[in-house]
């Protein structure tokens, strides 16, 4: 039980099942939380005429079942039941009308009926009166226990295979109406109401539409998946969609296969005063497709109907959102386009490419590793203090040379996503975290090498080397430590901030003022603190309203600037220790913030994919530099006039800040972006420093060398993985490129070396990047190489012989939980597991209190790899709070624990 357990979970109350029950409606202008309708009581359609139930080709067994619920101090009302049934009917018919219309017969949805054939309305008594439940618009007093007693009778197979619409009867203005889809076997309708007489069968379509999985359409007023005056329309579109539903056809199974490929094979980036543009798609899968459909974010913009495996889709784009109001290319700066692809069994897979202007600051891209399809990871970036190098850090540790914007490292230094970075004042040594270490590692920048790790006895979040290099400061969960440079010791430990539980007491943040005298610190529970290093006692507290995401200090020290998850920025006169000075809100949510080195302007950047520039003094906007994706990070060169920032998706932007840092532009080497920059393949052993903090037990440190053709991923390849799939680079040296159509020649690219690897396409990025998607469904026995092979036709302007390069594969050979992937991840994630024997395996997803959550795996398995998948749901289909959550294998005699973070 998923959405319906929510809902009911909100109450202690009576579940009954009953023909009647009642209601009140929200007015239509209330609708999904979006533009208002623009009709009052449009004219009945002729769907609405009553149409026997075997007259329609309803697709059993999966079903639209209702509940109506009542707080303890609201009336029963049999006319809002009524009225109810009335409108599924009426739901009912329309869309049987509609899709014969479009030609795929009267096929329509289940509604759930008593043995009179009359529809089925559940009645829910709460226990308690309305504002325990409602609560200014809000849903207020989750209890999951409540809800597993009330729903005793019903399974979560039986609930995971239908679709529940729950009316709520409100004495007060009513939340929005909503429906979502869960999957293709369900989804779920909330429809609060203050008065049954404002029921309509449209507003049920419409949100009906959305629990199948349909899109807002505008291109139509009379479309019921718009807001026009008549909805009483299904488009083509829509039609298309459902006729591969397994709610409007039973022949359609309900089991899940693995998603298509989705690559854009256009540019995202457009010239300036563009007034369309053309995008082109390849889509590859393992079934029929049957459709695809393409979104602005909100609006349907096209869609194409689809056979075979393969396809090749291009549309062009104008910007226009019969929504909002945007009218053209140039009315936003960047515009997400979702592609969702259907097969014909009834699978949608979505995807998302950002397009946007190209800016004249801009310099250059770099490509950070590449990653798997559908891996979102957020690299953040920072140059050292000398402005010779630069480091990008996500899934692994990037170090890039500025002055030939070359990788010259590559550390997989951490078993999870890398969380922070510290480059030591002489920029020689970076200090690292990862996520869940309880751990910082040392790196020698010059001669790429690990020199240390010291060890903390909780996990580390934050990194940060004092101004004169001696002491290293970490936030830890429950406090600061103060390490010894030089000895690599622990010298001290500073009070948390706040104090009050463990979650205040986390140190998410760290900042030293350039002249070392004060450490600020933040916590999620928004709390900034300063301690005076001299006396190591905490100095002053400053509040903010929101969690803090982004903490930095002016050139001279004098200003605090932190960002808020809000999308506030405030600035704090540190010298004074007065309270906020000044600040600006940024629109978006904020990921970072930053002055430049004259301290005339700070930068903040943030999930709404721009970078504000704005005047420290007036704290007035000067500029915005646009990207595509959401930002993650900034960073100002020291040296030049050059910011870089770094975007979901693992790209890297070079700007040119001379306009507004006045000097001379920076002076760069010309780059087709970097990512076609080649990599070393070699293996540097670790060196461990003599210390009791020191532990040399982590994995070594991965740096990869030149050739003509290099293979790179984005991790270390191991059998787990190589089964889901992975993405690999092929890089040309500079004196070759790929052929334009090498997309289209068979065989230009081949995998040898291991039985069962799939090749399933490759694309070609730039003139010597190519991305190929490979996959794995056999066994390893031990250890293994993959050999890449490219044809010499796949060159440009070259009959040597063909070129190839090789990538190492681990076998899984013993019992083995390995760190789920992605991590961090919203809102999917699989964990891979290897088993030694067959074994009666648990693989079960814990809360921090020891609560379980969710059970993935209960069943007797094979030997071998094995991989669970999870969607960041519960038991009772809610999606779960970010935060940290355990997840155990049991098999046999052997037990593995790892953790691992959701952020939203």
């Amino acid at each position: 039980m998923k959405s319906l357990v929510f809902h009911l979970a909100l109450i202690g109350f009576v579940l009954s099942p009953l023909t009647t029950a009642h209601a009140s409606p929200p007015p239509l202008d209330r609708r999904h939380g979006s533009a208002p309708f623009e009709h009052d009581h449009p004219h009945p359609h002729p769907a609405a005429k009553q149409l026997a139930a075997a007259d329609l080709d309803a697709g059993e067994p999966r079903t639209v079942r209702t509940i109506y619920f009542t707080p303890k101090d609201r009336s029963y009302n049999s006319q809002a039941v009524t009225q109810i049934k009335k409108d599924l009917r009426k739901a009912q018919a329309f869309f049987a009308e509609q899709m014969q219309v479009h030609g795929y017969g009267n096929k329509t949805f289940r509604f759930e009926t008593d043995a009179q054939g009359e529809p089925l309305v559940h009645r829910v008594d709460g226990q308690r009166p309305e504002s325990y439940y409602f609560l200014n618009g809000v849903l207020q007093g989750f209890h999951a226990e409540e809800v597993e007693k009330a729903m005793s009778d019903l399974s979560e197979d039986i609930y995971d295979e239908n679709i529940y619409v729950f009316y709520s009867d409100l004495s007060v203005e009513s939340p929005n109406v909503t429906g979502y889809r869960r999957s293709k076997r369900g989804g779920d309708v909330d429809y609060p109401f203050t008065n049954y007489r404002d029921l309509e069968w449209q507003t049920l379509a419409h949100e009906l539409g959305h629990a199948f999985g349909l899109g807002h359409d505008f291109r139509d007023r009379a479309y019921i998946m718009s807001y026009g005056p008549g909805l009483n329309q299904l488009s083509a579109c829509s039609a298309q969609f459902l006729s591969a539903h397994p709610y409007f056809d039973s022949a359609i199974p309900l089991e899940d296969v693995s998603p298509p490929r989705i690559s854009i094979l256009s540019p995202t980036r457009y010239p300036p005063g563009s007034s369309t543009i053309s995008i082109q798609l390849k889509i590859s899968h393992s079934v029929e497709l049957h459709q695809v459909i393409v979104k602005n974010g909100i609006d349907v913009v096209t869609w194409q109907e689809l056979d075979g495996k393969d396809a090749t889709v291009t549309f062009d784009y104008d910007g226009f959102f019969a929504s909002t109001g945007f009218r053209s290319l140039p009315d936003v700066v960047a515009h997400p386009i979702f592609i969702e692809v259907i097969d014909t069994k009834g699978n949608m897979t979505s995807r998302e490419f950002r397009h946007g202007e190209k800016s004249p600051h801009l310099i250059t891209t770099l490509q950070e590793e590449p990653l798997p399809p559908g891996v979102h990871l957020w690299p953040k970036v920072l140059f050292s203090p000398d402005g010779k190098t630069l480091v990008s850090f996500g899934e692994q540790i990037t170090l890039w040379d500025v002055a030939t914007l070359t990788r010259t490292a590559i550390f997989y230094a951490h078993d999870y996503w890398v969380g922070s970075v510290s480059f030591s004042p002489d920029g020689k040594t970076l200090a690292s975290t990862g996520i869940y270490d309880k751990a910082i590692k040392l790196f020698d920048v010059v001669a790429h090498r690990h020199i240390a790790t010291l060890r903390h006895s909780n996990t580390i979040l934050k990194v940060s080397f004092s101004p004169d290099g001696k002491t290293l400061a970490s936030g830890n969960t429950d406090e600061i430590t103060l390490w010894d440079v030089a000895t690599r010791t622990k010298t001290a430990t500073l009070d948390p901030p706040a104090g009050h539980s463990a979650w205040d007491n986390r140190i998410d943040l760290l900042s030293f003022s350039p002249d070392g005298s004060i450490l600020a610190a933040a916590s999620p529970t928004s709390t900034i603190a300063l301690w005076d290093m001299a006396t190591r006692t905490r100095i002053k507290r400053f509040p903010n309203e929101h969690q803090i995401v982004a903490l930095s200090f002016s050139p001279d020290g004098s200003i605090l600037a932190s960002g808020q998850a809000g999308g506030d920025v405030y600035l704090w006169d540190v010298k004074g220790q007065k309270q906020q000075i000044g600040g600006c809100d940024h629109a978006g949510e904020i990921s970072s913030v930053v002055f430049s080195p004259n301290q005339d302007f700070f930068v903040t950047a943030g999930t709404d994919g721009e970078v504000f520039l704005w005047d420290t003094d007036t704290q007035e906007t000067v500029a915005i530099l646009a990207q595509i994706s959401p930002v993650a990070a900034v960073s100002f060169s020291p040296t030049q006039n050059i910011m870089v920032s770094s975007e979901e998706g693992s790209q890297l932007f070079l700007w040119d800040m001379s306009e507004w840092l006045g000097g001379s532009p920076p002076t760069l080497p010309k780059t087709s972006g970097g990512a076609d920059n080649p990599v070393i393949v070699q293996t540097l052993s670790e060196q461990t420093a003599d210390s009791s903090d020191d532990s040399s037990d982590d994995s070594s440190v991965n740096v990869r060398a030149t050739s003509d053709l290099t293979a790179d991923t984005a991790y270390e390849v191991t059998e787990a993985k190589l089964k889901h799939g992975v993405g690999v680079a092929l890089y040309l040296s500079s004196t070759y490129e790929y052929e334009p159509s090498i997309e289209s020649i068979p065989e230009a690219v081949t995998v040898s070396g291991i039985p069962g690897v799939t090749v399933f396409g490759w694309g070609r990025l730039s003139d010597r990047r190519l991305i190929v998607d490979i996959g794995f469904s056999g066994d390893l026995d031990s250890d293994a190489v993959l050999t890449f092979t490219v044809a010499a036709d796949a060159i440009a302007d070259y009959d040597g012989p063909p070129f190839s390069a090789q990538i190492p594969v681990t076998a899984s050979q013993e019992n083995a939980l390995t760190p789920n992937f992605p991590n961090p991840f919203n809102p999917e994630t699989y964990i891979s597991y290897q088993l030694a024997e067959p074994s009666e395996v648990t693989l079960t997803i814990y809360a921090l209190n020891g609560q379980v959550v969710r059970h993935l795996v209960q069943a007797h398995q094979a030997a071998g790899a094995h991989e669970a998948y999870w969607d960041g749901r519960s038991a009772f289909g809610q999606p779960v709070a970010s935060g940290v959550y355990f997840y155990r294998l049991t098999a046999g005699d052997f037990t593995a624990t790892r953790k691992m973070l959701i952020q939203k």
